[in-house]
């Protein structure tokens, strides 16, 4: 279903999926359609994608909004505008409560923008640049990063080549895929140092230590680490965001007789203000970027203990679902329940925001587009977006100017936003 270059646009055959992943979200397909809608699923990534994008709650929800107008049929002309093609969309007239209609036509309406915007952008006289001339867009981030060594030198991991890097400082440090660095496990060793990860902004990277935890780290961080563990206590220390995936690590008998053993070594995340969270073997993530303003720390499985130096509180214990946050103040604010999906959704490659500011949303884009943004004027407004990171920031923008509450432009690496 990919288009060949060239190719001109095909209205009929938008229309046909627009038509099969309208009847997905209202479950009306028969097994001979649904095995058409798969077909076209399975037979590109990029349609697997643009699938999942398009069947996405916000962005039906957002769509949604606009027929719970008073004017409908109003709101319908204006959506129907937005398309590349002339299809016919039947309109509702606003003294007819007619929600299964309106439902349909929403998805169907929904699904049309999309596919629209997705195969004209296939076309060579529509991709995306920065020269002069062109469209204005920033491209979106990759696996890039540095790995600073023991000694002092430092490998651009973008250029460096899969296999052996390094072993000068005791285990051997092996880049085993695009965007993964790991020690080899189980080696002897008594090196000593520590390394350190930093990704730009615009990078991301994720490595496996060598006591075997799994550290996902995000744009515009950095993640220092011993070369070797010691044997009562691992410690690590992160700047910006990260995801951990701790490795259980049996105690030595020299350490058993610790007032804090639970059979494993502890592990300790390190950040700034003297905080720190004690981990004994589960998943979390950390935000503790600078110009954030405070410490997020959420737990999605396990269990971990924060604990603070010179704040109000001195340590809190977290369970599955619960976010703790602590402000530059040194006020701690716990929260349970929480959508741990939404928190770790830039790992799995997503932006994913509800309610969120776009002082919030910006904060990502500078970071992950590596840009500088201006504010020309105020924008009193929340947000509500899924999109995918691999996407251009024109995309994401283009998103958000949806709702009419926000405008864009883009100058350089400059994005300056509007009311």
């Amino acid at each position: 279903m990919k288009p060949d270059p060239g190719e001109k646009y095909d209205a009929p055959r938008a229309e046909r999926i627009a038509y099969l992943i309208a009847g997905h979200l209202r479950q009306t397909l028969s097994e001979v359609e649904k095995d058409e809608l798969d077909e076209w699923i399975t037979s590109d990534d990029k349609n697997q994608l643009l699938f999942e994008e398009m069947v996405s709650p916000w962005l039906l929800e957002q769509n949604l909004k606009e027929y719970d107008k008073p004017d409908e049929a109003a709101a319908l002309k204006r959506i129907k505008e937005k398309l590349l093609f002339s299809t016919p969309v039947p309109t509702i007239q606003p003294n007819k409560k007619r929600k299964l209609l309106r439902w349909s036509i929403a998805a169907s309406v929904l699904v049309l923008t999309g596919l629209a915007i997705y195969f004209v952008t296939q076309q060579p006289n529509n991709t995306t640049d920065t020269t002069e001339g062109g469209k204005r867009d920033i491209a979106a981030g990759g696996n890039r990063a540095t790995l600073t060594l023991a000694d002092g030198s430092t490998i651009d991991l973008a250029s460096a080549k899969n296999g052996l890097m390094s072993s000068a400082d005791g285990p051997d440090v092996l880049k085993t895929a695009d965007g993964q660095i790991s020690y080899e496990a189980g080696k002897e060793t008594t090196g000593k140092g520590s390394h350190v990860l930093i990704t730009p902004a615009g990078g991301q990277y994720a490595v496996t230590l060598p006591d075997g935890t799994r550290v996902w780290l995000n744009a515009a961080s950095k993640l220092k680490y011993p070369v070797v563990f010691g044997e009562r206590e691992r410690i690590v220390e992160l700047e910006g965001e990260g995801y951990f995936e701790v490795a259980q690590l049996p105690r030595p008998e020299v350490a058993l007789a610790s007032p804090r053993n639970d059979g494993n070594v502890p592990f300790i995340v390190k950040m700034k203000n003297g905080v720190q969270v004690e981990v004994k073997g589960t998943h979390f993530n950390i935000n503790a970027y600078e110009d954030e303003g405070e410490i997020q720390t959420t737990l999605l499985e396990g269990k971990v203990e924060v604990q603070g130096r010179e704040l109000r509180v001195k340590s809190q214990e977290l369970l599955p679902g619960d976010r703790l946050r602590i402000e530059e103040n040194g006020k701690w604010k716990m929260e349970s329940g929480v959508d741990t999906g939404m928190v770790v959704a830039w790992k799995n490659g997503k932006f994913q925001f509800k309610d969120a500011t776009i002082e919030t949303i910006m904060r990502q884009v500078a970071r992950w587009y590596d840009a500088e943004i201006v504010y020309a004027g105020k924008v009193d407004y929340h947000f509500n977006a899924t999109i995918y990171r691999k996407e251009n920031v024109s995309k994401l923008l283009e998103l958000l100017e949806g709702t009419g509450r926000v405008r864009f432009e883009i100058e350089g690496r400059r994005i300056v936003v509007r009311p």
